[in-house]
């Protein structure tokens, strides 16, 4: 038998040996990933070789160009955004949405128990509808007028028994118009209860995506709860900080061109938007005012994303950020400022 070298035992060299291994076994693990993740399926069904697989592409420092960009910070919102609660303290009945689901205006999304109120309003409905008290009331107008004349007629009344019968007919009169009074506030006492029947629906206040239902079936919810949050990113909408005195040299108002950077995966994106609205009230510590931009979402683009926006064409050296890869209504010879403002 062969000896160890001095201080080596035989545990030690087995560890030695294990370790080995594990390296190895590490190397060929990596090295078929990479192989791997090199491989790829064309749409023909057979196997080829990804050219770029193994290198990720450098991520862009959106910092760095939007200061080179120019213009103001902002955060991409959805357009409309509303957390919606009853408004009452309510126990959940039915949840006829789920999150991410399409919805239009009107849509009912949640129910809440509502047996109470819907008999309330079949009751007024009832009410409302019935037009017997006017119909009476009139029949007694027209007999006590119809007494009155033939009394008149005949001649032969002394001045109580004219009175009296006047005074009937003149009471069915008031009486008539009561009674259409009554049936007209009948009438408002329906759509009363109809708006509080309201109160146990939620129906959708704009086309958009239900983002999150926060409710189950069986909760009993405050009126303070939020229970269903609808989001519309069809349009996607930026408060920039403008330098007030950029504000009032490009006129910024309702309707102004905006130039909008967005930071996206892979490369930001370019795109126009138009000035919604311009505070009336400038900071006066920090010299800006807040601009309401909205830009088209057409390639469904999630809120919450980093932005830039500017109110001056950037240019031609921009072209390659532009959506669509082309520019859109450039001004010929455009381009920013040096210290970044944005401005002409």
């Amino acid at each position: 038998m062969s000896q160890l070298p001095p201080g080596r035992t035989i545990i030690g060299a087995m560890k030695l040996n294990n370790l080995a291994v594990v390296l190895a076994l590490g190397a060929a693990l990596s090295a078929g990933v990479v192989a791997a993740s090199s491989v790829v399926v064309r749409s023909d069904g057979k196997s080829g070789v990804n050219p770029g697989a193994g290198t990720l592409a450098p991520p862009v420092d959106f910092e760095a160009l939007a200061a080179k960009f120019g213009g103001a910070k902002a955060d991409t919102k959805a357009s409309q955004d509303t957390v919606m609660a009853f408004g009452i303290p309510v126990q959940v009945k039915d949840i006829v949405v789920e999150g991410g689901q399409a919805v239009k205006k009107g849509d009912l999304l949640i129910r809440a128990r509502d047996a109470d109120q819907v008999a309330i309003v079949e009751g007024q409905r009832i009410q409302a509808a019935s037009e017997y008290e006017i119909q009476a009331a009139d029949l007694a107008m027209k007999l006590a007028k119809l007494k009155f004349e033939r009394l008149k007629e005949s001649g032969t009344f002394s001045p109580a028994e004219k009175d009296e019968l006047e005074t009937q007919y003149l009471t069915g009169v008031a009486q008539l118009e009561q009674a259409k009074t009554k049936h007209e506030l009948e009438k408002m006492r329906l759509a009363q209860a109809e708006g509080q029947l309201e109160r146990y629906r939620l129906e959708a206040p704009f086309d958009g995506i239900v983002e999150e239902v926060k409710v189950e079936v069986g909760q009993g919810v405050r009126e303070s709860d939020g229970a269903i949050r609808v989001v519309n990113t069809a349009k996607l909408r930026l408060d920039a900080y403008a330098p007030t005195h950029e504000t009032i040299e490009l006129a910024i108002d309702k309707g102004h061109k905006a130039w909008v950077l967005v930071d996206l995966p892979g490369k930001p994106r370019l795109v126009e938007g138009a000035v919604q609205y311009i505070s009336p009230v400038a900071d006066s510590v920090s010299q800006r005012r807040r601009v309401r931009v909205e830009v088209v979402n057409t390639e469904g683009w999630p809120a919450g994303t980093q932005a830039q926006v500017r109110f001056t064409d950037p240019g031609g050296a921009w072209d390659e950020y532009r959506a669509g890869g082309k520019a859109l209504g450039a001004a010929p010879g455009a381009g920013g400022i040096a210290d970044g403002r944005g401005g002409r």
